[in-house]
């Protein structure tokens, strides 16, 4: 038997009806979920912050413990660049008679860890090409037991 046939009290406009109000009520979820992970943030920022004080652009992992749950709370980052600057880079790397694509990705991407293990002479050049920017903080908990 069918979907179609199981359901024959049901009209293709009252299963697309159902559908539409799921539909919101998961937005709606979504939406107020949101506003617990704000709420949860402004509750715990100053732990966070103060756990990832000192870290590379203030990012990592934070684990803040109430009497009741373990939050962990991960903040990443990625860096940006410039693809003007990177492309004007490319050229200046070029006319040294080095080649740019060990250091340059052709869409003009640089990757991060490659960045960091660079010579300061080398990560001094891209340093105007690059922004850092961090993730929204995700986080997850566990209910003590």
């Amino acid at each position: 038997m069918s979907n179609t046939q199981a359901s024959v009290n049901f009209t293709v406009d009252s299963v697309l009806s159902d559908m539409s109000d799921i539909d919101y009520r998961i937005e709606e979820l979504k939406r107020q979920r949101l506003a617990l992970e704000t709420d949860l943030n402004g509750f715990i920022s100053a732990d966070v912050t103060e756990q990832l004080s000192g870290k590379d652009y203030n990012c990592g992992t934070a684990n803040v413990e109430t009497p009741e749950f373990k939050v962990k709370c991960v903040v990443t980052k990625k860096g940006k660049w410039d693809e003007k600057q990177l492309a004007g880079i490319y050229e200046v790397i070029k006319a040294s008679g080095e080649n740019p694509s060990d250091y340059i990705k052709l869409s003009y991407d640089v990757s991060e860890t490659a960045y960091k293990n660079w010579p300061e002479k080398i990560s001094s050049v891209f340093q105007p090409a690059r922004k850092v920017e961090t993730s929204k903080p995700k986080f997850s908990f566990e209910r003590k037991k």
